[in-house]
Parts: structure tokens; C-alpha cells; sequence
């Protein structure tokens, strides 16, 4: 049972197949219940008509069935019976084909109240009996031959009463082979029609999931023509079912994710190339001019120096790729320990400040009291860096660089501003996607690869913290970062 198709089919046919056989359970015992109160109403029938063939003269019961016309206790073949009983339970009247028999008696309480039972008839039959407990009604029209004790026959001592209220037990029998035979021939129908369905249902399981499935079948074929350069392709959800709809939804949103990263991957290759291409382009013309000719050793030195500067460029654009590569496949190690960040900051500033000055700017720091915290003290010195780097690279020549830094709740905030007239508002969403540069023509330098701030915000994220970046009305570009005080 690997396939969906089958597993519908099969559980589908498991259910109609139960669902049937308990409808045509049901329908069985309707319909016996609907046979045996019609086969129980001509029962009561009969006995009620008996019973008012029996009555008493204030002495004895007198009954007048013998003297009836009954032709189903009178006939050979499959009579019926009934007989009559005292409060004893000694016979007093029997049906004449009941010869020696005797019906089986049993107590009935309540006052005319009718009991219907299975039992087995005397000649073997199977039969349902009819059972009444009621007093008899006084004769109206005594028989005057009957009426002095000492006149007529005899009577049974079994048929004398006392005073008329002692109650008698009329047993009425008749076979029930004709409802046996019908209830048979019902269950077999049903049985042959729950056969049948059985048979059929799985057939038409089958098929009807297979037309049901349809759509996604076709959605599977479309989704194997899919390849590398067919990203860009929807898949039309027009006309399928709502269940389909929502995964050919799903569908097409995961081939538009899969699009953008497949872009951003090769973009990225792109432009990885190209940040390596220019530093090694300009080893190569900076080593090529070295050795066009002879020169002096200071010269040489020179070529040097530049060459070593190139290489540090380098590096650091390599090691900011490689900590991107590490964060993005969930490699990254963090190392925490505790320190004070305001210390941190102006370690790297240090290092930052001659780049600084060189373009003319001044520093103003704005420290607030700050707890330790406890974090990835090299991450954030990375990331302390870039921000440095980024804002002494863009700041307006003649400006300040503001830092300041306080605290929030159970957070640290460290905001790096300054003044940026070349930024537009709408770039200002675009600061942190990978090897977005404000200018169209990329620079030499790795701190201008475009990577920095987008580096710094995968850090921060990673450490559990947050980065926004803002411009406001004045052209004032500020950068906040914040840290929890344990991460």
C-alpha cells in the first residue's frame, strides 16, 4: 500500500463495506421486528376473540370454543392450539388437536395482560405463543340446565370458582415456519446484496480515487518538468479542487523562494568572483610595473606595501565570506564570555580612527552605564568594526561620527550615526542585502565589497540580538544594534 491511491481505495472500501453490513443489520432486524408485531398482532387477535368465549355463571367457567367453527385448531395439518387454565394452572379447555398435549403454563401477572414467547409446539414445530391472564365476564344467559348443581353433568372440581374473580391463563400457539421462511428469505437477499457491495465497492473505490486524484497526478507531471532554468514557472491552480489549490499555493510560492535563492546563489558567486578578481588584478598590474624595469630599492618597497595592503583588503573580504558561509549553514561557534561593551567600543574605534581623520571627521562619544555583558566578544568586535568602517567610509567629509550607547530593560543599545547626503530613503531597505553598494561602480577596497553590513546583521541575529537602521529628515544615517545581556 505505497501509493495514496491505494490507501483511499482501501480504507474507503473498509468503510462503505462496514457502513453497508450495519445498514443491512439494521435493515434485517426492522424488518423482523416489523414480521413478528404483525405475526404477534394476529396472535392477539385470536386470543382475544377466545377470551370472550369464556365466561362464568357465578359457579363455574363455562367456555364455548368447542361449539365455534375454527378451522385453524380443527385442521390436521399445522393447527394451531390453545388451551385454558385455572389460577392452579390445572387445565380446563384444550384445542382438540392438542389431544394428550398440554401447552407449557406459566404465571402471568397483571390483569389482562398479554405475554409472547417462542416455544417449541408438541407435534416439534417452532411457534410463538400468545399468553393472557384475565378474568372471565359473567354469562348473561345461563344455561337453566346448568344452573342448580344438582341437574345436568357434572362438573370438573378444576372448573369451580367462588365467587367469579379468580382469574384464568388463555395460551394461543401457532407455528412460525411461514415467519421463519421470510425472514430468511430477507436475510438472504440482504446478504447477497452486502456480497455484492462488498464486491463492488472496492471496484468503484478504485476508480473513483484515481478520477479524484487526478488533478494531483497532473500537478506531479508538472512538477517534473520543473528544472533549473524553469524556476520561474507557476503552476495554474484554476479548476482544481480546494485541497490541490492549496498545494499547487504552496507549490508556487516554494518555486518563487526557490527562484530568489537560486538568484541570490549565483549572484553571490557573481559577485564573490568579482571582489577576488579586483584585488588580484590590482596585485597583478602593481607586481607587472614593479618588474617592467629596474628599479630602486625604495621603489621595490613601495610596490611592497601596496601589495601587502591589498592582500589585508583581501583577507578580510575572505574572512567575512567565510563567517557568512559558517553562519548560513549553522556552523558558526560562539565563544561567550563576559566583558563591558563600552570598553570594546572604544578598543575599536582605535583602530578605526585613523581612516577617520584621514577623511576629516570627528568622533563624539556618548557612553551610558552598562552592565557586562555576557556574548561573543570577537563577533561583536567584527561587527563593531564594519559599522566603524562603513560609517567612516560614507560619512559627508567635514561631519561627526556619534556613538552612544545605554541601556534597555534586560538589553544593551549601542547607536552609530552620521551624516550621509548621498543615501536616498529608498535605499535605506537595501543596506543590509549581500554586495548592495550605494555606488554603481564598485570600489577597490574589501570594506567596500558590500557584505559589511549584511555580515553584521546575520551576527547580531545570531548572537539573539536586533539591527534597524534609519535616515531621518536631516540626511542623519544611524545604525542601533542591540544585545541581550546574556545570550
Amino acid at each position: 500500500m505505497g501509493s495514496l491511491q491505494s490507501r483511499l481505495a482501501l480504507w474507503n472500501s473498509v468503510c462503505m463495506v462496514l457502513i453497508i453490513i450495519l445498514l443491512g443489520l439494521l435493515v434485517w432486524f426492522l424488518l423482523r421486528n416489523v414480521l413478528v408485531r404483525e405475526f404477534d398482532h394476529s396472535l392477539r387477535v385470536t386470543s382475544e376473540t377466545l377470551s370472550r368465549l369464556i365466561e362464568h355463571d357465578g359457579k363455574v367457567i363455562v367456555t364455548e370454543m368447542a361449539e365455534m367453527d375454527f378451522p385453524r385448531f380443527s385442521r390436521t395439518e399445522r393447527p394451531d392450539y390453545y388451551q385454558v387454565f385455572d389460577v392452579e394452572g390445572r387445565s380446563i379447555e384444550r384445542s382438540m388437536q392438542l389431544a394428550e398435549n398440554s401447552l407449557a403454563f406459566r404465571h402471568v401477572f397483571g390483569k389482562e395482560e398479554c405475554v409472547f414467547e417462542d416455544t417449541v409446539l408438541p407435534d416439534g414445530r417452532p411457534g410463538r405463543t400468545a399468553i393472557v391472564r384475565f378474568v372471565p365476564l359473567p354469562d348473561l344467559d345461563p344455561d337453566p340446565e346448568q344452573a342448580d348443581g344438582d341437574e345436568g353433568l357434572p362438573l370438573p372440581a378444576a372448573w369451580r370458582i367462588t365467587d367469579g374473580s379468580d382469574p384464568v391463563t388463555l395460551i394461543v400457539a401457532r407455528d412460525r415456519l411461514d415467519l421463519d421462511s421470510t425472514l430468511l428469505q430477507f436475510a438472504r437477499l440482504i446478504g447477497l446484496a452486502v456480497l455484492l457491495t462488498t464486491v463492488a465497492v472496492p471496484l468503484c473505490s478504485i476508480g473513483v480515487s484515481r478520477l479524484g486524484l487526478s488533478p494531483l497526478h497532473k500537478t506531479v507531471s508538472n512538477i517534473e518538468k520543473i528544472d533549473i532554468g524553469s524556476l520561474d514557472s507557476k503552476f495554474d491552480a484554476g479548476g482544481t479542487p480546494r485541497e490541490v489549490r492549496s498545494l499547487v499555493t504552496a507549490l508556487n510560492r516554494m518555486l518563487q523562494r526557490l527562484q530568489e535563492g537560486y538568484q541570490r546563489e549565483t549572484g553571490f558567486t557573481g559577485n564573490v568572483a568579482h571582489e577576488l578578481r579586483t584585488p588580484i588584478a590590482g596585485l597583478r598590474s602593481t607586481l607587472e610595473v614593479a618588474l617592467s624595469r629596474n628599479r630602486e630599492p625604495e621603489e621595490y618597497r613601495k610596490s611592497l606595501q601596496k601589495c601587502l595592503q591589498i592582500t589585508h583588503q583581501t583577507e578580510a573580504v575572505i574572512i567575512n565570506l567565510l563567517t557568512l558561509a559558517r553562519i548560513d549553514s549553522g556552523n558558526c561557534n560562539l565563544t561567550r564570555e563576559l566583558f563591558a561593551l563600552n570598553d570594546l567600543v572604544d578598543e575599536v574605534w582605535g583602530l578605526c580612527e585613523p581612516d577617520a581623520i584621514a577623511s576629516g571627521l570627528t568622533i563624539h562619544m556618548e557612553p551610558g552605564e552598562l552592565p557586562p555583558v555576557r556574548t561573543d566578544r570577537e563577533k561583536v568586535r567584527l561587527v563593531l568594526r564594519n559599522l566603524f568602517e562603513n560609517a567612516a567610509c560614507h560619512a559627508d567629509v567635514g561631519t561627526a561620527i556619534r556613538v552612544s550607547s545605554d541601556r534597555e530593560r534586560d538589553r544593551v543599545r549601542v547607536r552609530i550615526s552620521n551624516r550621509s547626503s548621498r543615501l536616498q530613503p529608498n535605499q535605506v531597505g537595501k543596506i543590509f542585502d549581500r554586495f548592495w553598494q550605494q555606488d554603481e561602480v564598485r570600489s577597490q577596497t574589501g570594506r567596500r565589497s558590500g557584505i559589511g553590513l549584511s555580515l553584521c546583521k546575520s551576527i547580531i541575529e545570531l548572537l539573539g540580538g536586533e539591527i534597524e537602521a534609519e535616515l531621518d529628515d536631516r540626511g542623519v544615517f544611524s545604525i542601533c544594534i542591540c544585545l541581550p545581556l546574556e545570550s
